[in-house]
């Protein structure tokens, strides 16, 4: 709203609302707004007056984590964009709970300031409930071909509880043997750069030929936007391929 403008109450609304978010992020943790509308003298319009009460600006004097059995309260931690002394702003609580969240560990995740008796000094408490760290899943079947076949693979999705995962997989039939181990570590790159490691043993039979490879793949990976990545991988591989002998093939 400006001098000489319609008045509309949505447009208030709008300008309350702008306003707070400025006094917001700059750490008026209490600021309040209110806003009175009264007739001018002449009767030719409106008077809008905005009282403003700001207080001083917040500050965070600890962070508090519970709930955590097994995760290390660092990894918690090295998620938010602030540490005590810092300003308080509720942009700043909102992102450190995404970012917290995000790590795929936690069932639940609650993050609120707690006033302290100190004046405008606050207490982050965070609350989380850890996920189960095992998972194990398995598979069996049987086919014409390759006879009774298998799989399984067990994981840990918060490795010596710093959020990372590791998985082992193992798939076997009566020809093929295929073995992984697979590290995943959201952090060891820092908090934009994703790191993936696996290591690989396969053994493959052929009707003449048989086939071992072993091999082992890093793999970073940035997000860039919600459809926009950015992948670097490296490989190296082992090859061996060798004949059957005679006395090995079934015709």
């Amino acid at each position: 709203l400006k001098p000489g403008s319609i008045f509309h109450s949505v447009a208030l609304t709008e300008d309350q609302m702008n306003i707070g978010r400025d006094y917001e992020s700059r750490g008026y943790y209490k600021f309040r707004i209110k806003s009175r509308l009264q007739a001018s003298t002449n009767g030719s319009g409106l008077i809008l007056t905005h009282d403003l009460q700001t207080g001083d600006v917040a500050k965070i004097n600890s962070i508090q984590v519970s709930g955590n059995r097994i995760t290390d309260p660092k990894v918690i931690k090295k998620q938010l964009k602030f540490q005590e002394r810092d300003v308080l702003t509720l942009t700043k609580l909102g992102e450190a709970q995404k970012n917290v969240s995000d790590l795929g560990i936690f069932e639940d995740v609650t993050i609120q300031a707690q006033e302290t008796p100190l004046p405008d000094q606050y207490d982050i408490k965070i609350r989380v409930q850890e996920n189960k760290n095992y998972e194990l899943s398995y598979a069996a079947g049987y086919n014409s071909e390759k006879k009774l076949e298998g799989g399984i693979q067990l994981s840990d999705i918060n490795l010596f509880g710093k959020g990372h995962t590791m998985s082992l997989i193992a798939k076997l039939n009566s020809e093929d043997r295929i073995f992984r181990a697979i590290y995943h570590s959201p952090t060891l790159s820092g908090l934009r750069w994703k790191t993936l490691i696996v290591g690989s043993f396969e053994k493959l039979e052929q009707p003449l030929l048989l086939t071992e490879s072993a091999a082992i793949e890093f793999q970073r990976q940035r997000r860039l936007s919600d459809s926009l990545f950015v992948i670097g991988d490296y490989r190296f591989e082992r090859v061996e391929v060798t004949e059957k002998h005679p006395t090995d093939v079934f015709y």
